[in-house]
């Protein structure tokens, strides 16, 4: 989705399908990074978290929130966003 104008003040994104809704917060100003995708496994027991980097700026994932829980992973390497600025 391309905007014509940038946004001046938060927006929300509302997506329905099926009856289902999905709501997402668009910051005004974008982070160094976004969230690509998230999925869940079949049993619905683990996520699945794609972020992408959006700064030639190193960035380390500190926290992984859903519903104020920490679910971020617990090997170092799992924490840091590497790869190609987008």
């Amino acid at each position: 989705m391309r905007l014509r104008y940038p946004l001046e003040n938060e927006a929300t994104l509302t997506l329905q399908a099926d009856e289902q809704t999905l709501e997402v917060s668009i910051p005004a100003q974008p982070p160094d990074f976004r969230i690509e995708t998230v999925g869940r496994t079949k049993h619905r027991r683990h996520l699945a978290l794609v972020a992408g980097k959006m700064t030639t700026q190193p960035l380390r994932i500190e926290k992984v929130l859903v519903d104020g829980d920490d679910w971020a992973p617990t090997r170092p390497h799992q924490h840091t966003l590497a790869g190609e600025v987008g």
